[in-house]
C-alpha cells in the first residue's frame, strides 16, 4: 500500500512539473498555438482558463490589428461584430461614427463648399427654422461660450465618447485652427448612434454659406469636418 501511494505521488509531482514546464513555455511563445496546445495537453489544469483568457486575448489584438490596417467603417464594424465587448469596441464605435459622418473625401469636400448654391443664396440668413422649436438644443461644453443659433447649421469636427473627450479635442483644435474656427461657438450633441451613445463636436454657425466656408477652410486645412444641415 505505501508502495502504491509513493508511485501515485511520485506520479503527480512529474505530472505538475510537466504542467508547469508546459505553461511556462506557452508564456514564453505568448502566441494563440502555444496557448492551444497547453489547453490540449492539460485540459483540467487550473491553468487552462487563463490560457483560453490569453488565447482570447491575443486573437482580438491580431483582429484590431487587421481592422485598423485596413481603417474602413466596414473593417470596423466587422470587428465590433466578432468583438461587441471587446477591449478596443469603444474606440471602434468612435471610428465607425467618424467614418459614417465624416468620411467624404477632402477634394469632394472641398468642391461642395465652393459650389455655388442658388437655393441658399436665395433665402434670407435670418429666416426661421420651423423644426428648431422642436429639437432639443445641444449640451454645451464645460468651457464653451452660450450656444449662438440653437438647431441651426453646424459643422460637425468629430465624435467621441465623452462630452471631456470632446472637450479635450476642442481646446485643440480652437489652437490649431483659429484662422478657421475664429470665434465660433463649440456644442456637444449627445446621440444614441448605430455605432453606439457617442458624442459629436460641433460649432455652430449663421448660416449655411457660413457652414460650408468655414468646413471647405477646415478641410483645405487638413481637418476633416461636415456641414449639418438643420431638422
Amino acid at each position: 500500500m505505501r508502495a502504491q501511494l509513493v508511485i501515485a505521488i511520485s506520479i503527480l509531482l512529474v505530472s505538475c512539473s510537466a504542467e508547469k514546464s508546459d505553461w511556462q513555455a506557452a508564456q514564453s511563445a505568448d502566441s494563440v498555438e502555444a496557448y492551444e496546445q497547453f489547453i490540449t495537453k492539460h485540459p483540467q489544469s487550473a491553468l487552462a482558463n487563463e490560457a483560453r483568457a490569453r488565447t482570447r486575448q491575443l486573437a482580438e489584438e491580431k483582429d484590431w490589428e487587421k481592422a485598423t490596417s485596413v481603417d474602413t467603417a466596414n473593417s470596423y464594424q466587422a470587428f465590433l461584430g466578432k468583438y461587441p465587448d471587446g477591449k478596443w469596441s469603444e474606440e471602434a464605435r468612435i471610428r465607425v461614427e467618424n467614418f459614417n459622418v465624416l468620411g467624404a473625401p477632402a477634394n469632394a469636400a472641398v468642391a461642395a463648399a465652393a459650389a455655388p448654391k442658388p437655393a441658399a443664396a436665395a433665402t434670407p440668413a435670418a429666416a426661421p427654422q420651423p423644426a428648431a422649436a422642436t429639437k432639443p438644443a445641444p449640451v454645451a461644453l464645460v468651457t464653451a461660450a452660450k450656444p449662438s443659433v440653437a438647431g441651426g447649421y453646424r459643422v460637425q469636427l468629430g465624435a467621441f465618447s465623452s462630452v471631456d473627450k470632446a472637450n479635450s479635442e476642442w481646446q485643440r483644435l480652437k489652437g490649431k485652427y483659429a484662422a478657421q474656427l475664429g470665434s465660433l461657438s463649440p456644442s456637444v450633441v449627445p446621440v444614441d448612434a448605430s455605432a453606439g451613445k457617442l458624442f459629436r463636436l460641433q460649432v455652430q454657425v449663421a448660416d449655411e454659406a457660413r457652414a460650408r466656408a468655414t468646413c471647405g477652410a477646415l478641410t483645405a486645412a487638413g481637418q476633416a469636418c461636415v456641414v449639418v444641415m438643420p431638422k
